[in-house]
């Protein structure tokens, strides 16, 4: 198979089925660049990236990834907007000449699937490996945005590639030839970091290898160092030249990186000097990330529970977010090519792809998996998925597989299976779950994050539901407690904390099924008093018949509330107070005070709409001097917060200036920082205690944050 596979070269059929499949992955990729929004990234990515054109690398967001991507972004884009790219605003057509600039990527870890295949696998194992390649979802999926992980995962791949291709014929202008790819590679996204030992040590081996075979093993060693380094200073060059050299060297002093790692790291002799060849924020980029890896406050969600790392995070997203053919071959590789490899019994080339696949692979994913609360998706690992793509071509050779069926129709059956799958799920394909795992609508019982939604149908998703329900629905956040009705919730509100578990997840909500959602960010349940009823007798949990007491109560229906209130035990206290004081509100007893208590027994219960209901239709409250105080947040909890700013603007915040450190957080929330510091300023020495802190330290962030925005927008509109 080996021997064939090096001897022949493609057929020209061969070659046309590829190009075929690869128009097929562009028409698809292009058609998604238009139909899919911006996700929650992009317009950073997009703007960073003509801050580096006009400004260079002084911003704090042009150190999130490395430069090529960002270049790649303006390279179509032409005239870009003076104040910068706005999603809410008609940029269509300038974001998808951004996503656009990066599509020669897809195609290049399109070549590199086809071209590794072929060298191991022949003819139909290149096809069949291209074909996982240009139909799998995630892959069309991520060669639709303007995010950086397809141009990262081309690039490893590619730089991998380099490497085993210089193991057939280590030479001085091949070893520099690696280390450039390398250093391509570094400029894209700084997981790429993880491959460099291991391009530097093949590098070493091969080259020793070469060289010893001609019985001088002591003669071969400085050429086997030479070329190591050769690889390192031609990647570090190729990084520089990324950054245009502009930038300069990395700091050399502990104290300017904030991650544990570094700060170890920089007090070893001689690595120091190593980290500071790189250039200065590149490495600041990598210590940012991670530092956020390190912070404990990070707990991502995995299958209903949450923590600060999940060991087996990316193993469930490979298996939720793989089409099933692809899982199937990924075992027969498992156990078909692995023991081989591990035996020793492989083939030369298939030991050597093994050789350079799987340790950076595994280091990878052991990093990933173990050492960093940084799980927000499978796109972190999507490089791996290009190498189990050239892996399963190994499938299309098995003799078992082509004495049963005829390949063309054994093909023909793997087309049809991705295309099922792209027209399932189609346009939302990031967020693609397979049909195993239940689809898109059950994609909130698994993840919170861009496994899910990576908020590209954050405003396109409620415009579907109200454009398409007949029925009325109202959306609620997290911060809004049980109800009746029709609701709509989007999966970050969804996907929320139990308050006395808060390893698990638990939303009043997920009490019922979803009757419909839209792609992995939105679902639409009907919490009618059957189904609340119905979701009580299948679990009858206390918490769960108290919050089905409080949706009553909060829909006036008084005597449906009354027996589940006669059930709860003492924790029902509360409860039972407010079915009280709203008897006595019906009867037209509830006096002013009784009224303050029920408002602070709905805001308790998440009830706002309650709150807001009574002040604005109670007349004995018009007059109540803490009203707008009551009323604003009551309306940022509803997430009217151009409804709570109105309420504390109409008051007099001299005569209650903690009402203008409400008004300046939301101000803040805004982005109107000058708005915020003068309603601030000027009354400071009013505030005391805790409120005179917290003042002191939002005026310190609002001038933090001012800083940062005017330079931001300042460098976009290429003034400096």
């Amino acid at each position: 198979m080996d021997a064939e596979a090096r001897a022949t070269r493609p057929e020209g059929r061969t070659w046309l089925a590829a190009l075929v499949l690869v128009a097929v992955y562009t028409l698809l990729a292009v058609l998604e660049m238009r139909q899919v929004d911006a996700t929650v990234d992009e317009p950073t990515y997009f703007n960073t990236g003509r801050l580096i054109v006009t400004e260079g690398w002084s911003h704090p967001l042009t150190r999130l990834h490395g430069p090529l991507p960002y270049y790649l972004n303006q390279a179509l884009v032409g005239d870009f907007p003076p104040g910068g790219y706005d999603p809410s605003k008609d940029h269509a057509d300038l974001l998808f000449r951004g996503r656009l600039g990066l599509l020669p990527f897809g195609w290049i870890g399109a070549l590199v699937v086809f071209l590794w295949s072929r060298r191991l696998f022949g003819d139909r194992g290149a096809l069949f490996s291209l074909s996982l390649y240009t139909l799998n979802p995630l892959i069309i999926g991520y060669s639709g945005l303007l995010a950086v992980d397809i141009v990262h995962s081309a690039s490893v791949l590619l730089a991998l590639y380099g490497t085993w291709r210089f193991l057939d014929r280590p030479g001085t202008w091949r070893a520099l030839g690696v280390g450039a790819l390398l250093g391509i590679a570094f400029a894209t996204k700084y997981l790429a970091l993880l491959n460099g030992p291991f391009v530097v040590l093949a590098a070493v081996i091969g080259t020793y290898r070469a060289r010893g075979s001609t019985g001088r093993p002591l003669q071969a060693l400085p050429a086997a160092l030479l070329a190591g380094l050769l690889v390192t200073v031609s990647a570090l060059t190729t990084l520089h030249a990324c950054y245009l050299f502009q930038p300069g060297f990395a700091s050399t002093h502990a104290q300017d990186y904030a991650s544990q790692l570094f700060q170890r790291l920089f007090s070893w002799p001689g690595v120091d000097l190593l980290l500071a060849s790189f250039p200065r924020p590149f490495l600041e980029g990598v210590d940012y990330q991670m530092s956020v890896g390190e912070g404990a406050h990070f707990t991502p969600y995995l299958n209903g529970r949450f923590a600060s790392g999940h060991a087996d995070y990316y193993l469930w997203s490979f298996l939720r977010k793989s089409p099933e053919i692809l899982i199937l071959c990924a075992l027969w590789v498992a156990l078909r090519w692995l023991p081989l490899w591990l035996s020793g019994k492989s083939p030369a080339r298939l030991t050597r792809s093994a050789w350079i696949l799987v340790p950076p692979a595994a280091l990878a994913i052991a990093y990933l998996s173990l050492f960093t609360a940084l799980q927000i998706g499978v796109r972190y690992v999507l490089p791996f998925y290009l190498f189990l793509f050239v892996a399963c071509g190994v499938v299309a050779t098995e003799r078992w597989f082509l004495a049963r069926l005829r390949w063309s129709a054994a093909w023909a059956v793997v087309l049809a299976l991705h295309v099922w799958d792209l027209a399932d799920q189609w346009p939302n394909l990031i967020a693609y779950i397979n049909r195993s795992s239940g689809g898109q609508a059950q994609a909130y019982r698994y993840f919170n994050d861009s496994n899910s939604d990576w908020g590209q149908l954050v405003g396109r998703g409620r415009i579907e539901l109200e454009e398409t329900e007949t029925e009325p629905f109202v959306e609620i956040n997290p911060l809004m407690g049980p109800r009746l009705g029709r609701v709509a919730v989007e999966l970050r509100y969804l996907v929320r904390r139990d308050p006395q578990n808060p390893e698990r997840m638990r939303h009043w909500v997920l009490a019922m099924e979803p009757e419909r959602h839209v792609g992995g960010a939105w679902w639409l349940f009907d919490a009618s008093p059957e189904n609340w009823e119905r979701s009580l007798r299948e679990n009858p949990d206390e918490r769960r018949r108290a919050e089905l007491a409080i949706a009553y109560l909060g829909a006036g229906l008084l005597e449906r509330a009354r027996p589940h209130l006669e059930q709860l035990g003492q924790d029902g206290a509360e409860h039972r107070e407010l079915h009280r004081l709203l008897l006595a509100h019906e009867r037209g007893e509830a006096s002013t005070e009784d009224l303050l208590r029920m408002i602070a027994l709905w805001t308790q219960f998440g009830r706002h709409d309650r709150v807001t209901a009574l002040l604005e239709e109670e007349p004995s409250l018009a007059d109540h001097p803490r009203r707008n105080l009551i009323l604003a947040p009551a309306w940022m909890k509803q997430g009217r917060l151009d409804l709570a700013i109105e309420a504390l603007e109409e008051e007099d915040l001299d005569r209650f200036p903690r009402a203008a450190l409400m008004l300046a957080r939301y101000y803040f929330v805004e982005e109107r920082f000058s708005e915020a510091r003068a309603v601030l300023e000027p009354r400071l020495d009013a505030l005391e205690g805790d409120f005179a802190a917290a003042a002191t330290q939002l005026l310190g962030e609002i001038e933090e944050r001012a800083k940062l925005y005017e330079e931001f927008h300042a460098g976009l509109a290429g003034g400096g």
